[in-house]
């Protein structure tokens, strides 16, 4: 199940079936877990904006969350490939701070804002 917001910004649910291309892309929204150092973590908080980037380390591709310019953690999304596949295309996204318990943060991944 993916989940998608139309121009009103309600959710709608759709198949993952065929992908049409960047329209998707700008319209994917997706809750994850941010997996960050305690240290890091503290200096978070709700409502936060963390830049979204794909870097390629050790051989592998790992989605970071950025905040003032530093790697504040990891990203570990449901839907990581299709998310890769719409940074390859060009399509930025931010992560949103959602919220933070102890150890834990949330954070939703969205698109970034038409300027």
């Amino acid at each position: 199940m993916l989940i998608l917001r139309d121009m009103s910004g309600g959710p709608r649910i759709i198949d993952p079936g065929p992908r049409t291309g960047e329209k998707d892309c700008l319209l994917l929204f997706q809750k994850t877990h941010l997996l960050s150092p305690t240290d890091v973590l503290d200096t978070l908080k709700r409502d936060y904006v963390l830049d979204v980037d794909l870097r390629k380390e050790d051989g592998r591709e790992r989605l970071y969350a950025i905040y003032k310019g530093k790697i504040a953690g990891v990203l570990m999304p449901k839907l990581i490939v299709r998310l890769k596949e719409c940074i390859e295309s060009g399509v930025e996204y931010n992560a949103i701070v959602l919220e933070k318990s102890g150890g834990r943060c949330m954070v939703e991944i969205r698109p970034k804002a038409a300027k």
